[in-house]
């Protein structure tokens, strides 16, 4: 039974003491030169970032459903993606919307 465990042992420390010695290679020693770093430059500004930026908040907002009128208590339509990344599409699109989150999972009819 103690050999047993001598060999548990051993196994769970050969891959810690590897892992050890790996990591205390790639530390630089105390007397070694340190290296220059490069420059760092300044931000690029992109032509055309703020349309990436609205399409990309369009994408991450694509479930929406959408009311009648502004009072908002009668659902007119969903589209987007449930919460099992299944599409969803029925109903009009109006100018009275809620968009975000996932929509509930329907399992398939048997």
């Amino acid at each position: 039974m103690t050999a047993m465990s001598g060999v548990h042992k051993l196994l769970f420390a050969a891959p810690l003491l590897a892992a050890a010695g790996w990591i205390a290679a790639l530390q630089p020693s105390a007397g070694a030169a340190a290296t220059p770093q490069a420059p760092v430059t300044p931000p690029v500004t992109l032509t055309g970032a703020t349309e990436v930026v609205e399409e990309l908040d369009d994408l991450m907002a694509s479930n929406c459903t959408y009311y009648k009128n502004a009072s908002m208590t009668t659902v007119v339509g969903q589209f987007g993606y449930d919460c099992c990344n299944n599409p969803v599409a029925w109903g009009k699109k109006t100018a009275f919307k809620v968009c975000g989150g996932c929509f509930p999972c329907v399992p398939p009819p048997p």
